[in-house]
């Protein structure tokens, strides 16, 4: 039986970035109960990842969203990279890579802003109705309910996430406030916090239930951090930086300038 808490959702996610907003469009597609959370005010305003490639339009495309992208983003043909010449203050062409190899997709791999991105994924999870972004939600705290053997009952709600609304994400909220306050004495647990917290921010606080929570919030995942889960991966000692302008010069296609000194 569905409960009829408010609290109660079968999907929670955590992050509204391209991410988690193409989780609340599956989700939408699909009817799943869902929540989407984010501590931000808004979306994203500025260039951040605007790089769509080939395989990326396809999916997007199932979700109707590609003939509407392509009228909008610059088509991404390919990379010139350029470096120091022989003289100094001088730069040189070292190289061009094609962005896509010919006859892999029907679409060309392009540029479009982030935020367009989201606003359009936005559009498409709360049409009808269904899912809405919650934001200035702040994630508190995460645990998992499990059986005396240690299994977990996915028939219930065994995920709890414990969050407070109408955060400004530029101040500590609540329970950090009341965290470096004063220490936790030994029979102390964070529940007690999260407890006085509600009472210090008006019932700002929620514990939400769910069956599934999906995190993406970021390379420094708080989700992550809550379960524990380390990131694999490498990491490069290259510095490297996006300007995000409309530059007055007769170079051609996207540059790359690598740096004379780090």
């Amino acid at each position: 039986m569905a409960s009829s808490d408010p609290s109660d959702t079968d999907l929670l996610i955590i992050g509204s970035g391209p991410a988690g907003l193409m989780a609340a469009a599956w989700a939408s597609q699909y009817d799943v109960r869902a929540r989407i959370i984010d501590d931000k005010p808004d979306r994203v305003q500025t260039g951040h990842a605007d790089g769509l490639t080939c395989r990326t339009m396809e999916i997007l495309d199932s979700f109707g969203l590609a003939a509407e992208i392509q009228k909008e983003a610059s088509a991404d043909i390919e990379m010139r990279s350029w470096g120091p010449g022989g003289f100094a203050g001088e730069i040189e062409r070292k190289g061009v890579v094609v962005s896509q190899k010919a006859g892999v997709s029907r679409f060309q791999q392009c540029l479009l802003n982030q935020g367009r991105l989201e606003e359009l994924f936005q559009n498409l999870s709360e049409r009808g109705g269904k899912i809405k972004v919650e934001r200035r939600v702040k994630t508190l705290q995460l645990s998992v309910n499990k059986r005396e053997d240690g299994s977990i009952d996915n028939t219930a709600h065994p995920v709890l996430v414990t969050v407070q609304h109408g955060v400004d994400s530029n101040r500590p909220h609540a329970a950090d406030r009341i965290r470096k306050s004063r220490q936790l004495s030994p029979n102390e647990s964070f529940s007690n916090l999260v407890e006085h917290a509600g009472q210090a921010t008006h019932n700002g606080l929620e514990t939400i239930r769910a069956k599934y929570v999906i995190g993406c919030d970021g390379a420094h995942s708080w989700t992550r951090a809550q379960l524990g889960t380390v990131m694999k991966g490498d990491t490069t000692d290259a510095v490297w930086g996006v300007m995000d302008i409309v530059p007055l010069t007769d170079f051609r296609m996207k540059i790359l300038k690598h740096p004379t000194n780090v």
